[in-house]
């Protein structure tokens, strides 16, 4: 059996059996046992489950972002996204979910004896994910008794004296219960428990202070591995999409600079849980750093951009006008959303990222029905096709008009409703969706595509003194200009 043969099991579903460590593709007798017998299914999986906790008891120990590439490690967090579920309450389960939450800590699963709570509370908050982000690590003494970094301006919530900078668990746990978990548990990924600092209780979402100039949070790494973009200032646009629609999609900023200081920040629309339907100017929210970047299992599209100190520092103004509500914060789901504010800013740097917007019918209505209807709509005569378009982007807009399209926002007086009277229903555009899909399957796919051929054109490379290394920073889209290396002197 191979790891990979193992992981591609998985991954495409419980259609195999682990037979004697031989990954084996079930028969129509073994998926109708498996379909119709709950224990059958139980039984088969708790058998993968031992293999993979036997393995990952066998490894070594790690910090924990060094934890997060160890192979075993990455297929028990598979196992229990895509097979646990047959076997929730199994003995088998239950010793390889704590094993993997110790190994993600960098410990050996005996420390949590010695230190109550610590498994229950770092599984929940997905503490290692947070210290593996920011490189720190651990400590236990010969008493098993775990120790970690405190920020000192947090130390007094959590109950120790001011300005602690490290702390047992022991002596922490109460206090992390009553200080961040309530917080935590309001709202799912509105706060976080550790930064450069240690332990502490910050939020993702900052709101301006009056008489205050805030600054942005950053998040400083050193390790060569973590600064791919070398001795340059760039902008990283991060997209991740789960489909056509809204809902799991999202878009967020990096503004990264030669130092290796990471400037992490998105919008989001309000915690209403109506807000997503609605059609009418919502009061946005400033995220900084954005939640994106330590949620596990939330892979992003990049779009890679090398700035000038001048440029960033534009860059760097448009997001501290954000952060300190200098800014307008209207946030609109269809368009002027995350994705749409964190591609607008390049325009402030004579960046313009190809259209990508597409009506908001080709992403809301099932795509058993969109592909169809766009292939026969695509091949129609130009005339017919207008008028059909025209008659449908009517009945869409009359929709978002139910969905509050003509309202205006009393904590917004400065925005414009999306429909600003009976004749907006009449104009397709106002249907028009910024959606981070088609960024990935137009501007970002055509990017990768450019890129390539850069790449593969040594002529091209001679030509703005490039290395391949360098290509991954460079963009077609600066108003017709491609912007060549200096000459090193």
């Amino acid at each position: 059996m191979s790891l990979p043969e193992l992981r591609s099991s998985i991954e495409s579903g419980f259609h195999f059996t682990l037979k004697k460590d031989k990954v084996v593709n079930d028969s129509l007798t073994t998926f109708w046992k498996k379909a119709t017998r709950p224990s059958y299914a139980k039984k088969k999986a708790e058998i993968i489950a031992e293999k993979i906790l036997f393995e990952l008891q066998a490894c070594d120990r790690a910090a924990p972002h060094l934890a997060e590439k160890n192979e075993w490690y990455q297929l028990a967090r598979l196992f229990r996204k895509n097979i646990s579920y047959l076997c929730p309450k199994s003995p088998v389960f239950n010793s390889l979910l704590r094993e993997e939450v110790a190994f993600a800590l960098g410990l050996n699963v005996n420390v949590f004896l010695a230190n109550p709570k610590l498994f229950e509370y770092a599984r929940e908050t997905n503490l290692s994910i947070y210290i593996a982000y920011h490189r720190d690590a651990l400590k236990i003494d010969e008493d098993n008794q775990v120790s970690l970094r405190i920020d000192p301006k947090k130390a007094e919530r959590f109950g120790l004296p001011a300005n602690t900078t490290q702390a047992k668990w022991n002596k922490i746990s109460k206090g992390f219960e009553q200080a961040f978990l309530p917080k935590f548990r309001a709202e799912k990924f509105s706060h976080y428990p550790f930064n450069n600092k240690g332990l502490t209780i910050k939020c993702f979402y900052r709101e301006p202070k009056p008489g205050k100039e805030l600054k942005l949070r950053k998040v400083h790494r050193t390790l060569k591995e973590d600064k791919p973009w070398g001795n340059r200032f760039a902008k990283l646009i991060h997209v991740h999409s789960e489909g056509p629609g809204i809902k799991g999609n999202h878009t967020w900023s990096h503004l990264v600079t030669p130092g290796g200081d990471i400037y992490s920040t998105s919008d989001y629309r309000p915690k209403d849980p109506t807000a997503l339907f609605s059609c009418a100017p919502l009061k946005g929210r400033f995220a900084n750093p954005d939640s994106s970047d330590t949620t596990p299992g939330y892979p992003s599209e990049p779009i890679a951009i090398e700035l000038t100190k001048e440029e960033f520092d534009i860059e760097m103004k448009l997001e501290l006008d954000k952060l300190n509500g200098r800014a307008k914060r209207g946030f609109y789901n269809l368009d002027n959303n995350c994705t749409t504010k964190a591609i607008v800013s390049l325009k402030a740097i004579n960046i313009n990222v190809p259209d990508f917007k597409v009506s908001f019918l080709t992403v809301y209505l099932p795509q058993w029905l969109v592909r169809p209807t766009r292939f026969i709509y695509l091949h129609l005569p130009v005339c017919v096709a207008k008028i059909i378009y025209f008659i449908v982007a009517l009945f869409g807009n009359i929709a978002q008009g139910y969905y509050k399209g003509f309202q205006k926002n009393p904590e917004l007086p400065d925005e414009k409703p999306t429909l600003t009277n009976w004749k907006d229903v009449f104009i397709p555009s106002k249907l028009d969706h910024s959606s981070p899909y088609y960024l990935i399957q137009g501007p970002i796919k055509e990017l990768k595509a450019w890129r390539e051929k850069v790449k593969n054109d040594p002529a091209l490379l001679a030509k703005y003194n490039w290395t391949k290394a360098d290509v991954d920073y460079q963009i077609p889209w600066r108003n017709n200009e491609t912007r060549k290396k200096a000459t090193k002197v």
